[in-house]
């Protein structure tokens, strides 16, 4: 599994993104950007911003203070939940309707369309390494 908060992870999840022909599919015609943290109890929370540019993650990178203000969607979940997301134990949407992944900023309606490109990103963390 890929970690979804480290530089060296993220570089390796970029590359499985761009390789998916599952992720190219499913996030075909979406334009945004993501910023996903993990929620951790001493409030030292790590985050990663996500470009993605019609089917392509054009950039992937460790969040900034910034990405808070101009990121179209925050996603934010605690560690455990977004293991459960990458090894595919949950996903999205049921984790977001149980509470475990919320959505800080960003419509929901506007997020919709784009369910199963998520769930492609994060499924794209969990595939082996190689």
């Amino acid at each position: 599994m890929i970690s979804l908060f480290t530089a060296d992870g993220l570089r390796s999840w970029q590359m499985h993104l761009n390789d998916s022909v599952r992720f190219r599919d499913a996030a075909t015609g979406w334009f945004g950007t993501l910023l996903l943290v993990e929620d951790r109890p001493d409030d030292d929370d790590r985050t990663t911003w996500v470009r993605i540019a019609d089917g392509a993650c054009t950039e992937l990178r460790v969040g900034e203070a910034a990405d808070h203000e101009v990121a179209n969607f925050i996603l934010a979940a605690s560690a455990a939940t977004w293991e459960n997301l990458v090894t595919a134990r949950t996903t999205p949407v049921a984790a977001a309707i149980t509470g475990r992944l919320k959505l800080v900023r960003g419509d929901i309606l506007a997020l919709a369309p784009h369910a199963k490109a998520a769930a492609e990103l994060l499924a794209a963390a969990g595939s082996p390494l190689g």
